[in-house]
């Protein structure tokens, strides 16, 4: 593999001395055999997540909570916080 890579015509929008050290950079020698190691872990770990023995009420729970509880949870964390400190502030310019 060589890393001789094109490069675009000089202009001012490609004028930029960090995107020219990037490209002078050596391209990594990738071995195909990781990837492949990747893939196996990550399709295991979703087989794994997708297959659990949990009973469907559980599953719908869990996403249920997930998708709405933990939103709602922090907007009223934030909103218990916001009127804490308004009238904290307001308190201290009376």
């Amino acid at each position: 593999m060589s890393d001789e890579r094109p490069r675009p015509r000089a202009s001012k929008e490609n004028d930029d001395p960090i995107l020219d050290a990037l490209r002078a950079l050596p391209a990594a020698e990738v071995d195909p055999a990781a990837g492949d190691r990747v893939r196996r872990v990550a399709l295991a770990a979703y087989v794994d997540e997708h297959t659990s023995r949990r009973p469907a009420w559980r599953s719908s729970v869990v996403q249920l909570w997930s998708r709405v509880g933990v939103p709602a949870t922090l907007v009223v964390a934030a909103v218990i916080y916001l009127h804490w400190a308004l009238a904290f502030t307001s308190t201290l310019f009376q």
